[in-house]
């Protein structure tokens, strides 16, 4: 399994709410069919930034997933297209 980490920076959404730390990976892996998985999330630096990781057999169509999930709509009242780093980690 490969590991997928998310990047928002709370500072640049409409409603900051932390519970998007929960919700995001939530909706992620209910829609994957049970092929990604969440895998805990960080806050890093100063500001700080929310990174969210899932892990995947398949990252690419992890990826693809990801972009469906952030383009279906609002979650908790944020518009997250453009303002999520999707990265694929070893």
């Amino acid at each position: 399994m490969a590991g997928i980490e998310l990047r928002l920076d709370p500072a640049a959404l409409a409603n900051p709410d932390a519970d998007l730390r929960y919700v995001l990976p939530d909706l992620v892996c209910a829609r994957s069919g049970d092929t990604v998985h969440s895998d805990g999330y960080d806050y890093e630096g100063d500001a700080p930034v929310l990174a969210i990781f899932l892990v995947a057999d398949d990252p690419p169509a992890a990826v693809a997933l990801v972009a469906e999930v952030l383009a279906s709509g609002p979650i908790l009242g944020n518009d997250l297209v453009g303002k999520v780093r999707v990265t694929i980690v070893a």
